[in-house]
């Protein structure tokens, strides 16, 4: 059989393969008659062979399958012909005829190969299709080659241009007998049983074929491609489709499990929005009752009763939830108050799933029309109720499910805040309910963050209506605060935000309001901080409890939520201020409130280079906001000793993590304009980065150990010439840079820049140089006193070695370093009469010309192409192209 194949394969177009196979095994032909057969003219005994026996039949079926596979690379034309000898059409007809006929017979061990070589052969030609459609149809009551049917009708659909369009027509009549698609030649289409697909249909529910009823709206999602299409521009003419919707509609509602069990409802999403955007272009009302009875199905579909943790189930209720939201836009709020007063007559005991679907949807739809304020309200609040009552039931449980449905009421009940608002009774209960599931019920971790969710949200959006709760929230702190393990530290941390939050809220309308005056304004901010002292009396006592962690993260949550509602941020100059009572006592008790943190922060917290890392970074968390929240007043001196407390005399600076949270505080001062001048930068400079009473280990040497706090320590200095430069650079003469701070960090800056050599490092200090050369924020003295600095030639504060430095660095950075150019070019800018003799001091330079040498060029080819490189520079005139003209030398160098 082997050479038999290979002399076909070296000839094809000449041998009928199938039937030289047939009378080798017929007539028993010895490999030494082999060549006398194929000289001689050969009988074409195929189908009395394949008729003889389900053997022969089988054999013949694989050696056509062989062919077809041989022939998918081969021209389509001599492929068609070589189909043709081989007579294999007839053999296919002839097995499918045996099918028919033997409907209740098994031919199981054929019928796999037969229908995968029906799919190669359709690449062909479409002959087939009518046996395939009598095939398909012939068993209507066990549907027994349906499916397998189905499968290859939807392998040519998805593949255009396998199907003529009259046979198009002819399937989707079968499965879509409403097809809005024309009978062009006017084909008979009498022997199409229309109920064909709706029996198909049935009896795949009935012996649940999940697996056949999702092949199937794979299929419909294909075979409807067109005449959706066709359907829509009809629509667009106002012309009436309503058979064709009504057929869509009942293929979808069928009584199962969307996603897992079938897919027409999730396949045919895309055309259902499409049909809604086209009514809604139109403003066409015309098919408002086929819209509703399609979200009356997508109803059915959404509930969590079908869900069975699949993700994919998810992703369709929410494109369902956008799909009917579309269809409320057209429709409008009648929609909205036919859900309300569904929930309204459900019994969330029986039926809590549809009451979950209801509330969901309405989520999406919700808005307070006065009809809908009155639903909301009717029957003594009966709606609200529900949901307070479900949420109640739900939280028994601690699974996907219960949080799923959990989220959805809280999401509800947090959307009714204006209406709570204005219903103040019900607001009340629901805050109850929540505090009381929350602390008296042993509810998941999930769903106590949910329910934390909303009450954050109720907190903040309602709180001015909540006054009745402050003492059942300072009761609730004391006790958590004092409680040992019983609640997670989230729990905790949160009821401090919320308590804070609390307090504020009274004062956000007045806050916001536009008459407010100048005193006024500072009594509310007077109360804000009478507030924050009686907290610190709440958490004093717990601190001997020793997790200092916690209480730290409380106490930021605290002045957080405090702080929160504040956000007009209104700044008060206290050097400024006028004079009346109230501006002095605000002041006062903003000098006193911060005081008093600052003291609990340096005495009540004892860290050292033992401190566990976390406990470390709330502390710093807490400075930090201090620092960053404009209802503290504070000398920088005294956070400064604080600091300095902590760092040296504990020895905290020997803790390797906490140099970072040192920067971020440097950076924080910075920010918020709590360094003002020069020398507060250098009294700040000379405490947190060279403090001269700890030589041992102070911050300025372990920042150049770790390079990634030099690229923070980078990132500080660019800030600070950004927003506030003039603390870094002296801005008149009462300054004498030589004795000042600046000094050192610009001569640290160029060791540094000549130092590192990590992308990240330099493109932070190059950032730092460029703002630190050519800051437009410079005043005249400003300008002068760095171009004083740098513009001597030679020096190593000098211009020229910047611009040595950084080609160095290029030759050194694997042709990535356009940053490094940028640096260069912005010296070129400020300095265009100067910039020609800088770089020929550079390519003079020693160290540069060795740098080059490295490359192994010669050295008179080194001076040609530097000296070219200076020319092109000049051409450019300080545009980006320098960046090009840069490239194009150290390719030329290097390769």
């Amino acid at each position: 059989m082997e050479s038999v194949i290979k002399v076909y394969l070296n000839n094809k177009d000449h041998y009928n393969l199938l039937n030289l196979v047939v009378n080798i095994i017929v007539n028993h032909v010895q490999m030494e008659d082999l060549m006398n057969l194929l000289s001689s003219p050969i009988e074409d005994n195929s189908l009395e062979f394949i008729n003889s026996s389900i053997i022969y039949d089988k054999l013949a079926l694989l050696m056509i399958k062989i062919l077809l596979e041989e022939l998918e690379d081969t021209d389509y034309e001599q492929a068609l012909r070589i189909v043709t000898k081989n007579n294999i059409l007839s053999i296919i007809e002839y097995n499918i005829n045996l099918l028919i006929v033997n409907v209740n017979d098994d031919y199981s061990n054929i019928t796999d190969l037969l229908f995968d070589i029906i799919t190669k052969f359709l690449n062909f030609n479409s002959f087939l299709f009518p046996f395939l459609i009598k095939l398909m149809t012939v068993d209507e009551v066990n549907f027994k080659y349906t499916d397998p049917i189905i499968n290859i009708f939807y392998t040519i659909l998805d593949d255009n241009g396998k199907l003529d369009y009259n046979s198009r027509y002819l399937l989707e009549r079968y499965f879509n007998p409403t097809t809005i698609l024309p009978n062009h030649d006017n084909i008979d289409v009498s022997f199409v049983d229309d109920t064909f697909v709706v029996k198909y249909i049935q009896h795949l529910i009935d012996n649940k074929d999940i697996e056949e009823l999702s092949k199937l709206s794979l299929f419909y999602s294909v075979l409807l491609d067109k005449s959706n299409k066709l359907m829509l521009n009809k629509i667009f003419l106002n012309e009436d489709v309503s058979m064709n919707l009504t057929f869509l509609l009942s293929i979808m509602d069928i009584p199962l499990v969307p996603v897992e069990e079938e897919q027409f409802s999730l396949n045919l999403l895309s055309f259902w929005n499409d049909l809604v955007d086209n009514l809604i272009i139109n403003n066409n009302k015309q098919y408002n009752e086929t819209l509703y009875k399609l979200m009356m199905i997508y109803f059915k579909k959404m509930t969590l009763q079908n869900y069975s943790n699949n993700v994919e189930f998810l992703s369709f209720r929410d494109d369902a939830i956008e799909l009917i939201k579309n269809i409320w836009s057209l429709v409008g709020n009648e929609i909205l108050y036919d859900l309300l007063n569904e929930v309204l007559s459900l019994n969330i005991e029986l039926d809590c799933f549809s009451f979950e679907n209801y509330i969901n949807i309405t989520n999406n739809l919700l808005n307070f029309d006065e009809k809908v304020n009155l639903l909301l309200a009717a029957n003594n609040y009966n709606i609200i109720n529900k949901v307070i009552e479900s949420m109640k039931m739900i939280c028994s449980s601690d699974n996907n499910l219960s949080i799923l449905m959990l989220k959805t009421l809280t999401s509800f009940l947090s959307n009714l805040h204006e209406f709570l608002n204005a219903n103040v009774e019900i607001l009340n209960d629901i805050i109850n309910t929540l505090l009381d599931l929350i602390f008296n019920h042993r509810v998941g971790l999930q769903i106590e963050r949910t329910l934390l969710m909303l009450l954050s949200q109720l907190v903040k959006k309602c709180g001015s209506n909540l006054h009745s709760f402050r003492s059942t929230f300072e009761l609730i702190l004391s006790n958590t605060l004092k409680s040992e393990n019983i609640y997670t530290d989230n729990l905790i941390v949160t009821m401090n935000y919320l308590y804070g939050c609390l307090l504020s809220s009274s004062q956000v309308s007045e806050l916001f309001n536009d008459s407010l005056n100048g005193d006024h304004y500072l009594e509310l901010r007077c109360q804000m901080l009478d507030n924050a002292n009686n907290y610190l009396s709440i958490v004093a006592s717990p601190l001997n409890n020793n997790n200092n962690k916690l209480i730290l993260k409380c106490m930021k949550g605290f002045f957080e939520g405090l702080c929160n509602q504040d956000k007009g941020e209104l700044e008060l100059n206290f050097d400024n201020i006028n004079g009346s009572l109230m501006a002095n006592n605000y002041l006062e008790k903003s000098l006193n409130i911060s005081k008093s943190l600052l003291t609990l922060l340096n005495e009540s917290f004892l860290l050292n280079q033992e401190t566990n890392p976390e406990i470390v970074k709330a502390w710093f968390d807490m400075i930090i906001f201090i620092i960053n929240n404009s209802i503290f007043h504070f000398e920088l001196n005294n956070v400064l000793q604080l600091l300095s407390n902590k760092l040296y005399k504990s020895n905290l600076i020997e803790n390797g993590r906490i140099y970072i949270h040192v920067i971020l505080t440097f950076e924080s001062l910075v920010k918020k304009g709590r360094i003002n001048t020069l020398r507060d930068f250098k009294m700040t400079y000379n405490t947190l980065i060279i403090n001269s009473l700890y030589n041992k280990n102070n911050l300025v040497n372990i920042i150049r150990k770790d390079i990634d706090l030099v690229e923070s320590y980078y990132n500080l200095l660019t800030l600070t010439l950004t927003d506030h430069w003039c603390v870094l650079i002296p801005s008149n003469s009462d300054y004498d840079l030589d004795d000042d701070i600046s000094a050192f960090v610009i001569i640290q800056s160029v060791k540094d820049y000549q130092k590192y050599n990590e992308k990240f490092i330099l493109l932070s200090i190059t950032k730092y140089l460029v703002k630190l050369f050519n800051n437009k924020k410079y005043n005249t003295y400003q300008s002068k006193i760095i171009n004083d600095i740098f513009i001597s030639d030679g020096n190593y504060l000098s211009y020229s070695n910047i611009i040595k430095i950084s080609f160095i660095k290029v030759l050194n950075t694997n042709g990535d370093f356009d940053f490094i150019v940028e640096l260069v070019r912005n010296i070129i800018n400020k300095h265009r009469l100067h910039y020609k003799k800088w770089f020929d001091l550079m390519i003079s330079d020693g160290a540069f010309v060795e740098q080059c040498l490295m490359f192994n060029k010669d050295i008179n080819f080194i001076n040609k192409i530097n000296i070219m490189l200076i020319k092109k520079i000049q051409v450019c005139n300080g545009s980006r192209k320098i960046i090009s003209v840069v490239n194009d030398w150290y390719k030329e160098l290097s390769h």
